[in-house]
């Protein structure tokens, strides 16, 4: 009787190209999951995955090639959209991206001389009542300028996210048939959290709205709007669920696998950094690590339960007399095979963890990138498997 298999991956934003690699090498060699579970972009690769269709791989993969840059899949949101206009309009110059703000102090700097001159132009060339009356309206400009980016300022303080996701949801819905997904008959779960609980929701293939259950497993707190998928409790709002586990292994545990491929969106290594300046990259900076802590936890537990079940299996056959069902040393070996630890089952571990980050953040969907990502997916993929038959 064969193996009964999941594919768990975990999230990791534009890093998930590197899981289209990994699933590819697989399906060439012939493994097909009977469970699929996933996290963040794992959940869209998971959710595309148990559509279970013959060309599921190259659909998959002719997604993530077709993105180009980081507005195919996220926005900035209307707050920030009304900053950023503010902003252009004191500076005398176009800001759209955050890039555009390396040029603002410069964009400043010379608007002021600008209206400077102009503001003591006016005061030579037109000097009484009149004059006065100019001076006064190139004043009210600025100030008019300054109090729209301070009130904008406050308006993306207090909103809800630096981004949104209506171009993701715009690619789930030209790529995805929540139908096949249903039907398929492949176990689908992927994870969100519930901010309003702070406890770990699992949401599976026939999810009412599968759309807004990936939706909301996809976005992290800050970064993009919260959504509610939750039917018992739709004004929960449901967040990333990466907040609490990065990789759903237990989850497809518990659904009966025997066999898991773990595929990593990022290396368990975090990875060398200088100096780290910048509200942006500071907060980029701690996701990171404190994803590849969790992750490394999930994986090190099972480890324990998959070697403590081992134990039990040595003292079994150590044991110089065969014992009765009902002897505490017998159901205490027995224990310690099926369930060594907190309940939990062992099960065969693969992890495929990525070498190669050619990313700069989980946020940078360069396609360069992304098909280098996938590439190394499918390679060392391949090593593995090699590996794994010697």
């Amino acid at each position: 009787m064969s193996e009964r298999i999941a594919i768990v991956m975990s999230g990791g934003g534009s890093k998930g190209a590197f899981q289209v690699g990994a699933l590819k090498r697989l399906y060439e060699a012939g493994i097909r999951p009977q469970i699929v579970c996933g996290t963040s972009v794992g959940a869209l690769n998971g959710a595309k995955l148990a559509e279970g269709t013959p060309t599921v791989i190259e659909e998959m993969e002719g997604l993530w090639r077709s993105l180009q840059k980081n507005s195919d899949v996220m926005a900035w949101s209307p707050e920030f959209q009304q900053l950023f206009a503010a902003l252009g309009r004191l500076s005398g110059q176009e800001i759209n991206d955050l890039d555009d703000l390396e040029a603002l102090q410069g964009g400043l700097e010379q608007a002021l001389v600008r209206r400077l001159a102009v503001f003591l132009g006016t005061a030579v060339a037109a000097p009484g009542v009149f004059g006065a009356l100019l001076q006064a309206l190139q004043l009210w400009g600025v100030r008019r300028h300054v109090v729209d980016v301070v009130q904008a300022l406050a308006g993306a303080i207090g909103g809800e996210s630096l981004f949104v996701s209506a171009p993701l949801k715009a690619k789930i819905l030209q790529h995805l048939d929540p139908s096949k997904v249903a039907t398929s008959g492949i176990e689908l779960r992927v994870t969100g959290v519930d901010f309003q609980t702070g406890e770990l929701v699992l949401m599976d293939q026939h999810h009412p709205d599968i759309v807004e259950a990936i939706l909301a497993s996809s976005v992290q707190p800050v970064f993009m709007e919260a959504h509610h998928p939750l039917t018992t409790a739709p004004d929960h709002q449901v967040y990333d669920g990466g907040v609490r586990e990065i990789s759903p292994l237990q989850a497809a545990v518990d659904l009966g696998a025997e066999h898991v491929y773990m595929i990593l969106a990022g290396s368990l290594k975090t990875a060398l950094s200088g100096p780290v300046k910048g509200i942006f990259p500071i907060t980029m900076r701690t996701v990171d690590i404190f994803t590849s802590e969790i992750v490394r936890n999930d994986i090190y537990f099972q480890q324990e339960v998959n070697r403590l079940a081992a134990l039990g299996r040595e003292i079994e056959e150590a044991m110089p007399l065969k014992r009765g069902a009902d002897d505490p040393v017998s159901r205490g070996v027995r224990m310690l095979q099926e369930r060594p630890l907190l309940n939990r089952r062992p099960v065969r571990l693969t992890v495929i963890e990525p070498t190669f980050d050619p990313f700069h953040g989980s946020l940078d969907f360069d396609p360069v990138k992304i098909n280098q990502s996938i590439a190394h997916g499918y390679e060392l993929t391949g090593q593995i498997l090699e590996q794994d038959a010697a």
